[in-house]
């Protein structure tokens, strides 16, 4: 007897095959498929114990489960093989089969998404409802799997069975545990992805349609990556993984799930990223979690109405569509609403930095003006906007190191924006700045009128910080 009980905790091992699309998403350890996963018996029994809907009465289950260890063929081998006698019924192989698949796909998800364990359920289903099997968490991820078990080879039926059943409970990641059962060789378990794409016409035409609005709005805010993820959502939702840039797809919805700031706002979760708008003023701009994966996306449903949420010195509001915009003053509050990793002050963005010579392309003539008055502040100079000078009114004023410049800034340069600039006094020196290229020949011309240009290719190059305005005028004006 103690002989047997001491078996029940003996190691086993299946065979795990993993299906490339979800490798990235599993424990790193466990993505060179296939692997062989170890497991005791106990592990094994247990897990198939927890994982059956049993009713409440004193009966210790537990030892019920240990039973039904009687069904692994007595050896002394280490490989999980499961006897299932000829002279068994069907309905008798058919539970064998189900409790010995499910059990196996508790341990497997628990290992390869680091499921914590007490988070692992079965998902409850009223009458015929159609969900997957079980679900964990690893937070704040959410994951769902369908656990299937067989004596004969997986069949399409069931894998198409999986599909349709696994995309009907909202998750960060479904899957679906194949375990083919064998008692003259190694158990196989097939981990699976079952596509649920390509979308119906009808249904497709809404859902690009929410893509191109999550598309434009992370254009808005400037969040490339976002808007870079969304567009191939569109071709995910359109033509399932048959596109050459899914494995691209694949990196950004990892890049942006875990480098990003992720905030818990109520009952949501947001990603979001944070840049500077002042000396001590930050604005978190951020959208809800469940966007970013596939089923996620199709699973969201706009809130009720905008709303508002207050911290003692941050603000954040919520739109409808999920999008989070925080007015930041006290950083360390974001410890409140669960984001725990230390920020580097130093190293968060000033808004304006972010903005590419494109940005300026589309700004208003006053917005243009503000933008280059931060450039020259950037340098350490002292500007005025719109002075009145030699009765004339100039966009800025700069001085720096006792010299001063007058500052005209166009988007067209024309003959009367040098008729303007070419006859001052009281400066040292005339610029115009413009977003147009400028031929070499211009600018040597105005040279000669003591304007010294600044056009689009030097004016991009200030933008990255590859070259400074104080150095440009510090050159001879010949």
């Amino acid at each position: 007897m103690f002989e047997e009980i001491i078996t029940r905790f003996q190691q086993r091992k299946i065979r795990l095959q993993i299906d490339p699309l979800l490798r990235n998403q599993i424990v790193a350890r466990y993505r060179n498929s296939p692997i062989e996963l170890s497991f005791s018996l106990f592990d094994f029994a247990y897990a198939i114990g927890t994982c059956r809907s049993v009713a409440p009465t004193k009966a210790n289950k537990f030892s019920l489960a240990l039973d039904f260890l009687k069904i692994l063929l007595q050896n002394n081998a280490n490989e999980l093989r499961i006897l299932i006698n000829d002279n068994e019924s069907t309905e008798q192989k058919q539970d064998i089969s189900k409790y010995a698949g499910e059990g196996l796909s508790l341990i497997i998800a628990e290992r390869l998404y680091n499921l914590r364990r007490s988070t692992i359920a079965r998902i409850r289903r009223r009458g015929n409802e159609s969900k997957p099997d079980f679900m964990g968490f690893n937070p704040p991820l959410k994951v769902v799997w369908e656990a299937k078990g067989s004596t004969d080879v997986i069949g399409q039926d069931e894998i198409n069975h999986a599909k349709n059943q696994k995309v009907n409970e909202p998750a960060d990641i479904a899957f679906a545990s194949l375990a083919a059962l064998k008692s003259e060789s190694i158990t196989e378990v097939l981990v699976e992805d079952p596509p649920t794409l390509p979308l119906e016409e009808d249904v497709l035409k809404q859902q690009l349609s929410r893509v191109m609005h999550y598309v434009n709005i992370f254009n808005f805010i400037g969040q490339t990556e976002l808007s870079r993820y969304f567009s191939l959502l569109r071709k995910r939702l359109e033509r399932d993984r048959r596109f050459p840039e899914y494995n691209e797809k694949e990196r950004l919805f990892e890049k942006i799930r875990d480098k990003s700031i992720r905030l818990a706002i109520k009952e949501w979760n947001y990603l979001g990223n944070i840049e500077r708008i002042g000396d001590s003023a930050f604005l978190y701009i951020g959208f809800d979690e469940r966007l970013l994966s596939v089923q996620g996306f199709l699973n969201f449903m706009d809130y009720d109405e905008d709303f508002t949420f207050k911290q003692e010195k941050n603000t954040f509001a919520v739109t409808r569509d999920g999008i989070c915009y925080g007015y930041i003053s006290d950083l360390t509050e974001l410890r409140n609403l669960g984001f725990m990793r230390e920020i580097d002050v130093q190293k968060i963005p000033y808004y304006r930095d972010n903005l590419s010579i494109r940005d300026l392309d589309y700004m208003l003539h006053f917005q243009l003006v503000e933008h280059i008055k931060y450039f020259f502040t950037r340098e350490g100079f002292e500007v005025r906007k719109e002075v009145l000078e030699d009765n004339k009114r100039y966009d800025l004023i700069a001085i720096k190191e006792g010299k001063k410049y007058i500052v005209e800034i166009k988007k067209d340069v024309i003959i009367k924006s040098f008729e303007h600039i070419k006859n001052y006094q009281n400066a040292d020196a005339a610029l115009l700045i413009t977003t147009m290229n400028i031929s070499d020949e211009d600018i040597r011309y105005a040279r000669g009128l003591n304007i010294i240009i600044i056009d689009r290719r030097y004016l991009k190059a200030v933008i990255r910080n590859q070259a400074s305005i104080s150095d440009l005028l510090r050159k001879p004006m010949t």
